[in-house]
């Protein structure tokens, strides 16, 4: 499995919706594993994006909203803009870790 990527996407103008699933190597290994799914209708989101380490001026993307577990949301997200490629931004609330909430 290390090293493997593998990448589904769909997208449904007509619905608003969209769901797709991206995963490379090893989550173990602290491969790139990326899921999110959207339902614009229903206004539900939930994906897991990582890669790399930050540290090393990777990308790091996490979000999680409605924890079965805890019911916290966390989400830290970098990505390309639709229109030139340069968008960011990052969230998070309810730190497992250090329950502290940050928001940019």
């Amino acid at each position: 499995m290390e090293g493997e990527e593998m990448w589904m996407w769909w997208s449904d103008v007509m619905e608003g919706e969209e769901m797709w699933m991206w995963w490379s190597g090893d989550v173990m290994e602290g491969e790139e594993m990326w899921m999110w799914w959207s339902d614009v209708m229903e206004g539900e989101e939930m994906w897991m994006w990582w890669s790399g380490d930050v540290m090393e001026g990777e990308e790091m993307w996490m979000w999680w909203s409605g924890d079965v577990m805890e019911g916290e949301e966390m989400r830290m997200w970098w990505s390309r803009d639709v229109m030139e490629g340069e968008e960011m931004w990052m969230w998070w609330s309810g730190d497992v870790m250090e329950g502290e909430e940050m928001w940019t």
